[in-house]
């Protein structure tokens, strides 16, 4: 067994994978942004143009985020 199988071996034992030893996204944010957005790549080359390009995305998703927290809230309310 080459090293690198007994490191990707280790992972899947000690349970930082997932029970299946699936891989799993660090942060919910960007595997909403994968999953559920659909975002693949960046559309803008440059440090800068991608910079301005993770602003837009993390606004839009706390837009939507904070939307979805007041619907709730209107309905609970409402009830």
């Amino acid at each position: 067994m080459s090293a690198k199988s007994k490191l990707y071996e280790g992972k899947r034992k000690s349970g930082s994978c997932g029970e299946f030893g699936t891989l799993t996204e660090p942060e919910s944010v960007f595997g909403q942004l994968k999953n559920n957005r659909g975002f693949r790549r960046f559309l803008l080359r440059g440090i800068e143009k991608v910079t301005l390009e993770v602003g837009w995305l993390s606004l839009a998703h706390n837009v939507l985020k904070q939307a979805a927290n007041d619907q709730k809230r209107r309905a609970a309310i409402l009830q």
